[in-house]
Order: C-alpha cells, then structure tokens, then sequence
C-alpha cells in the first residue's frame, strides 16, 4: 500500500489492526442502542495547538451513556451530541492520517476519511546569524510545532530547549562559516526554511617578532581570532611558509627579503586580513670597506661587509652611484664611481628606503703638500705675515684654508704657494690646499701665537664687580674669553687681536687676583687686578616705576654710589639726567613703549643695571572720529613710538600714522552699523576693548550711486501716494 503524502507516518496495516481491536471492544460490549455511523466529518480552525471544531455527521450518535470522540487517540472533546451530529473540539497534537472514532454505548464507529495536522511553518529566526564555532541559543517562532518537534541547522540536529506550538528554543550546533537552511520537523512533517548565517569573525593582531634580518629564516606567530585552514601568509608581498595553524595563531618562517613598514597579509579559507606596516626588515649595516680608499677616477672594486643587505639595492659614494658587480645579503662588490675631489666620502647602502651607517672612503689626490715655512704667526695674520707652503701638483686655482681660516693667495707655482696667514686662533691646525676639485691636507702644520697680556686698565674695582676694564695686548684673536680670578668676565664686543673690553665679576674677597686670556685653548701671561671694598653702583627703585609713552617727566633713580654716574638708559632709550647725587639720579624720561623694561646707570667705566624696573603705560582709547574716505581716526593716550597693531574685532587695520595721543587706520571692511571691538596693542601691551560702529549707509541715496541728486528725488516723487 501507498501513502497519500511522504513521508508515511505509520503503515496502514497498524491503522487496520488498531481499528479491528476497537470493532472487538465494541462486540464484546453489551448492545444498548444502534451501531454508530460516519459519514464524513469536517473542520474549522486546525492547528497542532488544538482548539479548533470538527463537526461529524452521521447516526447512532445518541445512546444510553456518554458519547466519546477520539482524533488519533487523543480525546476530543464532545460540544453537540445529536443522533446525527457531532461537535467536538480538536485537541492539541500533530502527525498525519489520523482516525477519528465515535463511542456510543461501547460501540464504535471510525470515519471513513482520516484527520492530518497542518504541518509546521517557520515566521522568525532570532538571531538569523552567529558565531560559527560556538554554540548559541536561537528562538524559532512560527505555527504549527506540534508535541515533539525537531529542528535541524543544515541538515545537522539543534538541541531542543523547550517548545510550544509558536516557539521553540534550540542551542544551535556549531558549524562551517556559510549560511544554512533551519527547519522544523513534526511528525514527519516539515517546515518551509529560513537561512541562517553562520558568521567569522575573522582577523589578524600582531606578529612576533616584527622584524628580522633581511636573510629571514626566522620563526614568526601571527595572533589573531578565527582563524581557520586553509592559511597562506605574505610578509611585504613574499610568501612566508605555514609551519601550524590554529584558531588564534599562525607560526610561520620570515622570507627572505627587504624594506620597513611592510604589510602582513593573512587569508584563510578565501578571507583576507591585513597589518599595514607592521613588519620591517633590518636596515642595511656597513662594517668595513676594502679597499677604504682609491684613485680619484674611480673604477676600482671595493668590497663591502656587513649585513642586512637584502637581494638588491643602490651604493652610493658620496652620493654617487656604484656599479654594482656582485649582491649577497652580508657581501656587495662595486665598482667605485669617479670621485668628485680627493679626501674622505661617506659610502652608503641604500635598500628599499632604508639607509646603511655612513663607512668613510678616501679618494687619494693627486696634490700633496710637504712643508709649511714658518708654522705660526700672529692671531692678526695679514701680508706681514707670507707663508710658503711647498707640494706637488698646485693648479692656478689653488686655495688655501688654516684651520678652516681661507688665506689670501699671494703667488701659485707647480710647487710652491705664497699666502698670507688669515686672521685666526689655535694650535696644532690643519693646512689645505685644494686644487682642480682635490685637496691635500698637512694636519696640525701651523700654530696661531697664544695671547699676550701688556696692561689691564683699571688695574682694580669694586668687590661687587661691574667695573668696566680695558685689557691691551696682543694675539686675542676672534673669540677670546677673560679670566679674573678664575671667573670669566662678560666680554664687551667689539674685540681686536690687541684690545678687549670687559665687565668685572663680583670677586670672591678684596685684594690682588690675576686676570689671564685663553683663545682656543691657548692661555696669556697673568697680569694682577685688586678688588677693593668701595661700594658697587645699584639701583634699588625708579620713581614713578610706570609713565605714559610721550615721557618728558621727571623720574627720581633710587639706589647707592651714584657719585660717577655719566649716563642712565631705560630700555636702552638714554634719558637727560638734570641732577646726580650719591643716592638719588633724577633723570627726564624719554619717550617709548612697552614693559618690565631694564634702568641701567653709566658709573665709574661699568654699567649697572635694575632689571624689569619700568613699564611704560598701556594704549587707552577714549574715541573714535570717522573720515569721509573711511579712515577711522583712534584719539587717546600711550600709542607708542612705533606703529602698533589696531584690530577690528580680531581683523587687523592698516595704521597710516600714528601719534601718542592719536592714530589714523584705514579699517578693514566692516558692516556698516554694527559695532566691533577695537583693541590697539604696542609693544605687546593692549588697550582695553573698546566699541566702535562704522557709521550706517546713507537712506536718503535711493538710487544707490554714492550721492543725493535728481536720481533719488525722481525715485521719491514715482513712489509717491498711499503706501501698500
């Protein structure tokens, strides 16, 4: 026999035996009415969940005791009994085929038609997507799931959690990542499907190490999250072997190769992950030359040792181009270029952006000098002081340096030169003659006389130091330090190789100390100073300590010693000094501009100075005038000597003159009635923001041609009337 539908839930040969057992059940039963009949029965509302009404038609319905209604075993409630009708409820269940059986008196009757549950139908599926190597719980919602449904991912068995006829809770098996068909079997029936995606969360987080010698063979892991074989690995483009896989490593073996900042890329099973710039090769490392040195004209092999020196890369002598013979990753061979001029260059590997440690190369010249006459002269040099410097090989454009100093080229043969000793300093200096773009050079060959005290004048100052001193000699130099006591003095500029001016530091107690000169490392003859107990010049107030810019009034300088006093300068500016008095120097004001400015007093040869002593006061604006051309003229007080900076709300006015109590701007372009901040800073120092409205545009110019003529008369007298 054949099923109606696939796939059969019981062979009918079970349906037959189960319906020959109640016919027995019934024969064996006392008669007490008629034999029930079945003629067909019908529904409304079915579902597994039960709850919807079969009606049943027939007779014999009726009979002495209760009358009882089966659907596939499962009692259905009876709702009508009539002798020829039925109402019963269906009760919840599932499966297909099922009879139906009417009992009336311990008679049965079994329709001739048999009852089938609707099958399930999947609605929802949330989450629709996990995490495909871990287990999650998912909720199917739908119709029809019957007493035992089952659930299957992609054709794999879900763990069901719990059911009802609308929702099911499974634990979903894990899986490949890809997306799957979920569906509900009830008692053999099946649902619709609904896909379901199993996700990968797939990505790459480091490697270790992140570098290595450009050989390779070096083991290194890649961390990351699901990571599934099959895996290959690049490192910069090249391939680096696969040693192990697993889901949060891969162990692979660097490639040989070169550069930095390289991209890792991972792919495992067709998806892609990427490092930007994480991995980089050693910088190419020079540890010696051979030869290290070679003809001018270059074409001579040298040897380069090292390491990290990849498998291709430029070498450069002196930033010229070698030409490369042979390349290993701890060995190169070149060719070495022509020289430009002889001495030392730096020899460079480059590889892929990387640069090697700079290994000297010297390209011998073809000049060479033998012997200078005299080796020192005076720190002054000039035409009374001719060297002659004998060689081989001086061209007409020789030129000669002494310690880096150029002399003056008197005369030029093939082997001798005559030049005059360049002003200089030091001992034990090189002398290089260059020629035809090569030099030679016969090091430590001259020696600059060491400095030379005469006279110190004064020969003593005050303990506090200050005083101003003049030391004459000779062979000072160009940058000659002063020494008294062993404190260096400030020097005084400017300075000549026989006279240097300078300040005396405070000494250590009164009495004889020595002052020396050191040039270069070269040291004078001591000549003796004495300190002395008369007081020191200073400066203790300045009264008033803030004026306006315009100065011209009189200031009272506070202080002790005062009686030399010949000069006072604030903030460099000299002020006119009406009265000087041992504690007191009145001094008229000069005019100037900004703050926490130096007061210094001219005293005995010294200068002596009260720090921060003076402000000059601030810009103020107390108006505004506007000319016909726009120009804005800013009337106030302590605008400054210089022109100071007038700004417009933060926008910055031309100043076309300015005066301390007035200043013109042309503004820049401002809206007319709306008011603006002006601010007028000189020196540094603002004024306080004060408002100012461009004047509104003209309303009587209708015609908007900058004037009031026939034009604006001709557009009022057309708009004459009531208004709209």
């Amino acid at each position: 026999m054949t099923c109606s539908r696939p796939p059969c839930p019981r062979p009918h040969s079970f349906v037959i035996s189960m319906l020959l057992a109640i016919v027995a059940m019934a024969a064996a039963a006392p008669l007490a009415s008629a034999q029930p009949v079945i003629n067909s029965f019908s529904v409304q509302g079915n579902s597994t969940a039960g709850g919807g009404q079969m009606t049943i038609l027939g007779e014999g319905f009726v009979g002495a005791g209760a009358t009882q209604v089966t659907i596939g075993g499962a009692a259905a409630p009876v709702v009508t009994a009539a002798p020829n009708l039925l109402d019963v409820i269906i009760p919840a269940g599932q499966g297909v085929d099922l009879p139906v059986i009417v009992f009336v008196d311990g008679k049965s009757a079994i329709a001739p038609q048999l009852f089938s549950y609707p099958p399930p139908t999947i609605a929802m599926i949330s989450p629709a997507s996990g995490q495909f190597n871990e287990p999650q719980m998912v909720t199917i919602s739908g119709q029809n799931f019957g007493l035992t449904p089952t659930v299957s991912f992609g054709g794999q068995a879900a763990s069901v959690q719990s059911s009802t006829h609308t929702l099911i809770t499974v634990l979903r098996p894990t899986a490949p990542p890809g997306v799957v068909d979920v569906s509900v079997n009830v008692a053999s029936q099946s649902s619709n499907t609904i896909p379901y995606e199993y996700t990968r969360d797939f990505d790459i987080f480091s490697i270790t190490p992140d570098t290595a010698p450009t050989v390779g063979n070096v083991p290194a892991t890649i961390t990351g999250q699901d990571i599934i074989a099959p895996v290959s690995v690049t490192i910069g483009g090249v391939s680096a072997p696969v040693t192990t896989v697993t889901a949060n490593a891969v162990e692979v073996t660097i490639p040989a190769g070169q550069g930095a900042n390289l991209d890792v890329v991972v792919n495992s099973a067709g998806d892609t992950a990427t490092l930007e710039g994480v991995f980089s090769y050693g910088a190419p490392a020079i540890n010696s030359l051979v030869p290290s040195s070679g003809p001018l004209a270059g074409g001579n092999v040298v040897e380069i040792s090292g390491s990290n020196f990849g498998v291709s890369g430029v070498v450069t002598f002196g930033g010229a181009a070698a030409t490369v013979q042979q390349w290993t990753h701890s060995q190169i061979a070149v060719l070495a270029p022509e020289g430009a001029a002889s001495g030392s260059v730096d020899v460079v590997v480059t590889v892929s952006g990387q640069s090697s440690n700079a290994a000297p190369y010297t390209y011998d010249p073809t000049i060479s000098i033998s012997q200078i006459v005299p080796d020192s002269g005076p720190t002054a040099g000039g035409p009374s002081n001719p060297l002659i410097i004998q060689g081989a090989g001086f061209g007409p454009d020789s030129t000669v340096t002494i310690g880096g100093f150029s002399a003056v080229v008197d005369d030029i043969q093939p082997d001798q030169i005559t030049a005059f000793t360049p002003p200089g300093e030091g001992a034990d200096l090189d002398v290089v003659v260059t020629s035809g773009g090569e030099s030679a050079t016969l090091p430590n060959a001259f020696s600059y006389f060491p400095p030379s005290i005469n006279s110190v004048t004064p020969a003593s100052g005050p303990l506090d130091g200050g005083q101003m001193i003049t030391i004459q000699g000779s062979n000072f130099g160009l940058n000659p330090t002063v020494l008294i006591g062993g404190v260096a003095a400030t020097i005084l500029p400017p300075t000549t190789h026989t006279q240097i001016m300078a300040v005396t530091p405070a000494g250590a107690s009164t009495g004889s100390t020595s002052i020396v000169v050191q040039v270069a490392g070269q040291t004078s003859n001591a000549v003796s100073y004495t300190y002395t107990s008369d007081p020191a010049v200073t400066i203790e107030a300045v009264i008033p300590s803030m004026i306006p810019t315009i100065g011209a009034l009189e200031m009272a300088i506070l202080g002790e010693a005062f009686g030399g006093a010949t000069s006072v300068t604030i903030g460099g500016a000299l002020a006119d000094v009406i009265e000087v008095l041992p504690q007191r120097i009145v001094v008229i004001a000069p005019e100037g501009e900004g703050a926490d400015l130096d007061v210094a007093v001219q005293s005995g040869g010294g200068m002596f100075t009260l720090e921060d002593a003076l402000s000059y006061q601030p810009p103020r604006i107390t108006g505004f005038s506007t000319h016909p051309n726009g120009h804005v003229e800013i009337f106030g007080a302590n605008f400054g000597v210089s022109a100071p900076v007038v700004t417009f709300d933060s926008l910055v006015g031309a100043v076309i003159m300015w005066e301390h109590d007035r200043l013109l701007v042309a503004p820049p372009q401002l809206a007319p009635g709306q008011m603006v901040e002006v601010l007028v800073n000189a020196a540094g120092q603002p004024s306080a923001p004060t408002g100012y409205t461009p004047p509104a545009d003209c309303p009587a110019d209708l015609s908007g041609d900058g004037s009031i003529g026939s034009a604006d008369l001709a557009i009022l007298l057309g708009s004459w009337g009531p208004c709209p």
